[in-house]
């Protein structure tokens, strides 16, 4: 009797615990969301030794992103100004391209939130959908996307450093 008193009690805790570890999606939702600048854009080809180390565009202050939260909505739109020039990952993938650019949508991912997916409807009712690896500091004042991609033309790495922009900026 002893010994399944003792199994019942560490499975409570064990399921009591394991409940503390769950990713929360509207927290994570309200780190991310607002205003941020795309402080660095980087773009790779891979090598024939199999590095990204082909270096196509990096540059600095590519332009502004805004991730509006939606609260419980399934849809939280997203605002991209970089001068008419998007992410070269989302020509590939035709999020927000083309004339006129459909709306973007995003994302995190549900049971981790370490992946960040942006899309767009296609006129077909299909989705269209780029989806990085995410990195944030603790209080997500930078995040960085990383994501990498194959098409006919090679296989391509494509990084976006996100931060924060404050109300005074």
């Amino acid at each position: 009797m002893r010994i399944l008193y003792t199994i019942s009690l560490l499975l409570l805790l064990t399921t009591i615990l394991s409940g503390c570890d769950k990713f929360n999606t509207a927290q994570s939702r309200m780190e991310i969301a607002g205003p941020k600048k795309i402080s660095r854009y980087v773009w790779k080809k891979m090598d024939a030794n199999g590095d990204f180390s082909i270096s196509i565009y990096d540059t600095l202050n590519f332009g502004q992103i805004i991730f509006w939260d939606n609260n419980d909505e399934v849809i939280n739109n997203v605002w991209l100004d970089t001068k008419g020039v998007a992410p070269a990952g989302w020509y590939f993938a035709n999020v927000g391209v083309g004339t006129p650019a459909p709306p973007i949508g995003w994302y995190v991912d549900f049971e981790e939130g370490k992946t960040l997916t942006l899309w767009s409807a296609e006129s077909l009712g299909g989705k269209s959908r780029v989806t990085y690896t995410m990195t944030k500091n603790l209080n997500a004042s930078k995040i960085i996307l990383e994501t990498v991609y194959f098409t006919d033309k090679g296989n391509f790495k494509e990084i976006l450093e996100l931060q924060s922009i404050s109300g005074n900026e």
